[in-house]
């Protein structure tokens, strides 16, 4: 069946092989809103999540996740991604690649960035990524039910969405046809 995730956070898990914090079989679809990923380990793929295909995310934070081989957030094929931000994701591989996602993948107004090298990197999640720094808070109670990281007053993410969830994992309401990237509206 389908697998819905939404205004969730997960932070810090550990996985001793694939999928930190979500190993997932998404058969038919696997729907993932307003949600947080910070801080989660894959000893292998998919520092966040790893799954065979058929994840559709929408307005997700995927932050300083890790992989030891590849897709430090997000491995695995056949994915859409739109209105989220990657953010200094990483994998172990001796290549340098794949560091936030195993291949690139379908959607829109996504900003991915890598401190580090101060751009995208070099394979990105989706086509034509908006390169910049999200400038985002650490996890913290910013109200709701669950953590989450608030871009700053000067965020390149404010307004750079279309097409939105109606409210962000707070549950405050956003405007969906120009909304904040990522888990968060900024309040």
């Amino acid at each position: 069946g389908e697998i819905v995730i939404r205004a969730s956070s997960f932070l810090s898990n550990e996985s001793e092989n694939h999928g930190g914090a979500l190993y997932l079989d998404c058969a038919p679809t696997c729907t993932i809103t307003n949600t947080t990923f910070f801080d989660n380990r894959a000893a292998t793929y998919g520092g966040a999540i790893s799954c065979g295909g058929g994840v559709s995310a929408n307005n997700v934070t995927f932050a300083s996740n890790s992989a030891g081989g590849h897709g430090g957030a997000l491995f695995g094929g056949g994915y859409t991604v739109r209105n989220s931000i990657f953010v200094d994701n990483s994998a172990g591989n001796p290549w340098n690649q794949a560091y936030s996602c195993g291949e690139t993948g379908a959607g829109d107004h996504v900003l991915q960035w890598r401190s580090d090298r101060g751009d995208a990197g070099i394979d990105p999640c989706v086509s034509d990524p908006l390169a910049a720094d999200p400038l985002l808070d650490i996890p913290k109670d910013n109200g709701g039910p669950t953590f989450t990281m608030m871009p700053g007053v000067d965020s390149p993410v404010l307004s750079a969405g279309t097409g939105c969830e109606p409210v962000d994992q707070r549950g405050e309401t956003r405007n969906v046809d120009a909304c904040d990237l990522g888990a968060v509206e900024r309040f």
